[in-house]
């Protein structure tokens, strides 16, 4: 990932694979001083799944260094590279895929901006 100074992941779900992939591309970049922030659901906003395995990996993400924000309800869908480029769609780029997901490119610094403010 070509990032010199912040990545901002919104994903209201998050499972081990792909928190361990991004950790794995994110934590040399954190280490380079890159900030990263994750925002994603608080794990009493699930109605299903284990909420301990949830909880292991939010303390994985804090271990690598990175800002986690919980949310209790309205999780966008969206990755921030450097406050100029935008992925944005309905794939939850920090849990499971699905065959319809989508999402789409943007390169521009306002729009970058207002996806921000949903933080």
């Amino acid at each position: 990932m070509e990032t010199k100074k912040s990545v901002v992941i919104s994903s209201p779900r998050i499972n081990t694979k792909k928190v361990e992939k991004f950790v794995e591309m994110l934590a040399p970049k954190y280490e380079l001083g890159v900030n990263v922030t994750i925002v994603t659901w608080h794990p009493d906003a699930y109605v299903y799944g284990k909420d301990y395995v949830r909880m292991e990996l939010l303390e994985r993400l804090r271990r690598a260094g990175f800002e986690v924000r919980l949310r209790n309800e309205d999780c966008e869908r969206f990755a921030v590279i450097d406050n100029q480029v935008v992925w944005y769609g309905s794939i939850n780029l920090l849990s499971k895929e699905d065959a319809e997901d989508n999402i789409m490119r943007v390169c521009d610094a306002e729009i970058a901006a207002e996806v921000l403010e949903l933080m």
